[in-house]
């Protein structure tokens, strides 16, 4: 079991968490789900956005303050500030406008956009971390998924006895290569198919009877 991200047949980035059938471990069956990518990062996109929202309208609200005094002395901080939330709207989550000395409205109110900004940041980096982590988590787990499989098919084939394992409805899912010599029918031909393709035709319908 594990979670690994994939892109699917329509381009989209998802998150897929899978697991194995315990009713057919021994195929290797797995079952899994998937999620769109984008979704996992929604909270912080979110909050960026309001934040955005929240930001553009005291940002508006600081120049018309600014045109309508005119002192030259809000201007630079007023572009550092609407620099930085470009920045940040474009992605850039490291933008900070770094006002710490200026003790008026746009000061302080840089003062929360880089607290807002930092905020955004360490939360998409936790997120990235996650995401890192079962990465790892699902190659470690596919490495041992693999490996097993390995020991199994090799036991399997390695067998001197006709081996075949069936489903919950009779059906084969899996057969070895000494079956198929004991048999005379290629994998391809008994995978899918009832047991009772094994069993002399005048004692099928007894075997079915006697499987269920």
């Amino acid at each position: 079991e594990g979670v690994v991200q994939v892109t699917g047949f329509d381009n989209v980035p998802r998150m897929v968490g899978f697991a194995e059938l315990v009713d057919y471990r021994d195929s290797g069956a797995l079952v899994g789900v998937s999620v769109p990518a984008a979704q996992l990062f929604a909270p912080v996109d979110q909050m960026v956005h309001h934040a955005m929202v929240g930001m553009a309208l005291l940002l508006a609200a600081s120049i018309a303050a600014a045109w309508l005094i005119g002192r030259n002395l809000i201007w630079r901080p007023v572009q550092r500030l609407t620099e930085a939330a470009t920045q940040l709207t474009a992605g850039d989550y490291s933008a900070r406008v770094g006002l710490q000395n200026i003790t008026s409205e746009i000061g302080r109110l840089a003062g929360v956009f880089d607290q807002m900004a930092q905020t955004a940041e360490q939360d998409r980096a936790q997120l990235q971390n996650v995401n890192a982590t079962l990465e790892q988590k699902v190659q470690e787990r596919t490495k041992r998924l693999r490996a097993s499989e390995a020991e199994f098919r090799g036991v399997l084939e390695s067998a001197a006895d006709g081996i075949v394992i069936v489903d919950k409805q009779g059906t084969m899912v899996v057969v070895n290569t000494a079956l198929e010599r004991l048999f005379g029918y290629s994998r391809q031909e008994l995978l899918g198919q009832p047991l009772e393709m094994l069993v002399p035709h005048d004692y099928r319908s007894a075997h079915v009877e006697q499987r269920h």
